[in-house]
């Protein structure tokens, strides 16, 4: 009896380790296949951030060589620009100086006429009220014709 009763006593101990062992088993079973399941997912959502990170610096960095592109073109054209305005300025004090030296030649007495009148008051008195960029237009030629 003593052998029926320790095997019955094995058997219920077994049992309940088995009952105990399979619960906890199954259930962390379960786990790590969620868990194995969700890595997966992060993977594939973090391979899928690192493109559009990549795709995004791909992005700024054409942005970026465009707008330096664009900067390189503003400056070259003003550039152009100014050389373009200083060689139109040279030109009219050339022009300027050949009707004055021709005035000068061929009509003297006029020219003199001509060029006091060009100074007159009554003359800028007129001009000051349409445009203050006349006037520092004709200030800028006057010093261009002192200065030649």
């Amino acid at each position: 009896m003593a052998d029926v009763a320790l095997f019955v006593g094995l058997a219920i101990l077994g049992a309940a380790a088995g009952f105990v062992l399979g619960r906890f088993t199954g259930t962390g079973a379960n786990q790590i296949r969620d868990l194995r399941a969700r890595n997966e997912l992060l993977a594939k959502e973090k391979e899928h951030a690192l493109a559009e990170r990549e795709a995004a610096i791909a992005a700024m960095k054409r942005a970026v060589r465009v707008q330096e592109e664009y900067r390189a073109n503003v400056t070259q054209h003003f550039s152009g620009t100014s050389e373009l305005l200083r060689e139109l300025t040279h030109k009219y004090r050339d022009v300027y100086d050949h009707l004055a030296n021709g005035a000068g030649e061929l009509c003297p007495e006029g020219f003199l006429g001509l060029a006091e009148s060009l100074h007159s008051e009554e003359l800028t008195a007129g001009d000051t009220a349409e445009s203050g960029d006349a006037e520092s237009a004709s200030q800028d030629s006057d010093e261009a014709r002192e200065g030649s």
